[in-house]
């Protein structure tokens, strides 16, 4: 149905547990649906395997300008996927990614995507357990990206201190 619709802007597919075959499925109609501007997806049970799924969709699909992959299951080796694949998106502004498993690795490598993505305006990655050295990794978004307009890091305790404190004396990056 979505594969051959061309009115549906708006797709909220949130909390139905579909997990990688719903990854799966829905990605392979991103890849042809050149329509969707906002997609919810958040509370879907996605999984580290689900994420090249949607980073490929993510990868080739630049109309999606609002995405939440929020309240998933998202750990390391998503981060690293998905990073890749955000710093390629042109048509992304909006990027909710709280509530997932980023700890190490995985938290740099989103980071690093995250900054290279120059088009991204909103983010949120509240909740993700970034600790000290990966919310360093944050603070490098912050000094290449001077287009981001809304940031949401709730729960980063002393992390999220240290990226006020560094905004607070780079205000332009």
């Amino acid at each position: 149905m979505l594969k051959e619709n061309c009115y549906i802007s708006v797709v909220n597919l949130s909390d139905n547990e579909s997990g990688v075959e719903g990854a799966k499925t829905f990605s392979a109609m991103l890849l042809e649906n050149t329509t969707i501007v906002s997609l919810q997806l958040s509370g879907n049970e996605y999984v580290d395997h689900a994420a090249k799924y949607l980073a490929d969709a993510i990868t080739a699909n630049s109309k999606v300008e609002i995405l939440d992959l929020s309240y998933n299951m998202f750990g390391d080796k998503a981060g690293e996927i998905l990073g890749t694949a955000i710093a390629e998106n042109i048509g992304l502004k909006k990027l909710k990614i709280s509530w997932n498993h980023f700890h190490s690795q995985g938290a740099a490598a989103l980071a690093k995507g995250l900054g290279a993505n120059m088009f991204l305006k909103a983010l949120d990655v509240s909740y993700n357990g970034f600790g000290n050295s990966r919310a360093a990794a944050l603070r490098e978004v912050f000094k290449a990206n001077n287009v981001l307009e809304e940031l949401s890091i709730r729960f980063l305790l002393r992390p999220a201190l240290s990226l006020f404190q560094h905004m607070q004396e780079h205000p332009h990056g």
